[in-house]
Formats: structure tokens, sequence, C-alpha cells
């Protein structure tokens, strides 16, 4: 082998890399130290303990890459269950009255030019409503006439109240049927009823 930290000798390729104790053997030794001068590296560790710390490195990269798909599995996994809670959300919200809305309501009947203005809610398949009607500076007269364009048409017949707002006179009762609804008769003067009830759809 060469004295001269300058010069290397080929490797010792004839003698065997491991002594029977495990380690470099001296020969091998010797050129690593020569390279390692060299390169500035340092190989007083044998090969053994290099490759073991090798395989060490390669065991937490791999654990590393495991726990990073382990963590995207788990992220996708909650990002589908939060869709299907939004969807749950929605329904829950569209079945216990996430709906609701304004219509004009359409009279057969009256005598009077009232105007009128409608509001609904839907709660599952019940429907809330309410009909506010303005004599508007005239008379309006209810005999035996209807609200021809209910907001839904009704499964089966709801009841309403009909009351005037200003001298809170009670009007009776009226019912739905279909899309129509029958209104007690009576008269308002400067006056403001409202219509208000339930039905099923």
């Amino acid at each position: 082998m060469p004295t001269s930290d300058k010069t290397l000798s080929p490797a010792p390729i004839t003698t065997p890399l491991l002594g029977i104790d495990g380690k470099v053997s001296q020969p091998w030794a010797m050129y690593f130290q020569k390279l390692g001068v060299r390169v500035g590296g340092n190989f007083s560790d044998t090969l053994t303990t290099v490759i073991a710390s090798m395989q060490s490195v390669k065991t937490t990269i791999s654990d590393l890459q495991a726990s990073d798909a382990a963590q995207a599995t788990e992220i996708a996994g909650l990002t589908t269950e939060a869709s299907a809670l939004d969807g749950r959300v929605t329904a829950l919200e569209t079945n216990a009255g996430g709906a609701s809305g304004a219509w004009t309501p359409a009279f057969a009947g009256v005598a009077g030019s009232p105007i009128a203005t409608g509001y609904w809610k839907t709660i599952g398949n019940e429907v809330f409503w309410e009909c506010i009607v303005d004599s508007a500076g005239g008379t309006a007269v209810f005999t035996s006439a209807q609200l021809t364009n209910m907001p839904f048409a009704a499964s089966r017949p709801g009841t309403f109240a009909v009351v005037n707002v200003v001298s809170y006179h009670d009007y009776g009762n009226g019912f739905v049927s279909g899309s129509a609804a029958t209104i007690p008769s009576f008269s308002l003067t400067n006056e403001v009823a409202i219509f208000s009830g339930r039905y099923t759809t």
C-alpha cells in the first residue's frame, strides 16, 4: 500500500472485505483510510455499522411514507364523511322547514278590488300559509268566494281562520281542498283581514 496521502493504490480485491470478527480487514481498512484522507471522510466505523445505519435511515423513510399514506387515507375518509353529512343536513333542512316563499293570491266571487299578498312555509309535507287582504280604501265583499291558486295542492282538506286585524273581528273558518280555498262570507271597508292556516300536500 502507498505511504503518501497523495497516492492511492488499487483496492485489495484479492483480500476479503470483512475479517472473522465482522470488521473490515486491515488491507481494506488502510485502503478506505487512504481514500478517506483524499475525500475528507471518516472510515473509523466498520462496514457493518455503516450498512446498519443505512438500513435504519431507509426504515425511517419507509415509516414516514407509510404514515403519510395512512394520513392521506384518513383525510380522504373524513372528506367523504363530511360530504355525506352535508347531504344529510341539506335533506333535514328541506324536510324541517328549509323552504319558504311568497305568492300572489287570486280570487273568484269577490266584489271590489282588494289587494292580496300571500306567504307560505313548508315543514316536511305540511304547508303553513297566510294571506293578507287589504280593501284598498274601498269595500271588498266576499260572498261564496274562493282563493283559486293555493301555493301547493292539498292532498287532504285543511282549515284556516279569517280575522279582521283592525277590529279583531273573527269572520269564521274556511277550508282548503286541492288548489283552491273556500272563503267564509264577509266584507271589508277600509280594513285589512288575514287568512291563516295549514294543510298537507
